[in-house]
């Protein structure tokens, strides 16, 4: 019985040799928990907000209309078409590599509509801040801006694309029946 207690303290002299250890060597490297705890908290946040950055452009998947894939507002590509001197104002959605950008023309020049010369610049505009843009279709269809402008809302403030992609997708059947 004598030689089992003693292996047991032998035992737990060692175990305790091997935690103590182990704590200095942390300790000697510089570990501290409470960096270490907000550097997993700062990781988490980070990837919340990256995760919610992604549900902001991400649609319903389970959709099986591809369509809805890939659909986000581009308030980038609409600031910098706004800021053109014919331009008022103007709102983006981007679909897949496609952006269908709706225009208020200043009262000022032309008849209202959009000149050949005008898409084009639109479209070199809409390209420069975004280069993944394959085609640009534009109007200032008054019907088309004010959906458009609603579509866009909708999507900032969170609604599923599912919900209303097919009214979408008809509007802009209607507008630009050579888009496919």
């Amino acid at each position: 019985m004598n030689r089992m207690v003693l292996w047991m303290r032998g035992l737990l002299s060692l175990c305790l040799v091997f935690v103590l250890s182990a704590c200095a060597t942390s300790q000697e490297q510089g570990v501290d928990r409470d960096t270490l705890r907000d550097d997993v908290t700062r990781i988490a946040n980070r990837n919340n907000m990256n995760e919610r950055a992604q549900n902001f452009t991400r649609t319903n998947d389970t959709d099986d209309n591809n369509l809805t894939r890939g659909v986000r507002v581009s308030d980038e590509v609409a600031g910098e078409v706004a800021g053109l001197p014919e331009v008022n104002s103007a709102a983006a959605i981007v679909m897949g590599n496609t952006a269908y950008v709706a225009v208020v023309l200043e009262e000022k020049r032309g008849d209202g509509k959009v000149t050949d010369r005008l898409k084009e610049k639109i479209t070199k505009h809409a390209r420069a801040v975004d280069p993944t843009l394959r085609d640009v279709y534009v109007s200032a269809n008054p019907d088309f801006v004010k959906q458009m402008n609603n579509y866009a809302n909708d999507l900032r403030n969170g609604r599923p694309v599912s919900g209303f992609i097919k009214n979408l997708n008809d509007i802009i059947q209607r507008t630009f029946p050579e888009a496919k």
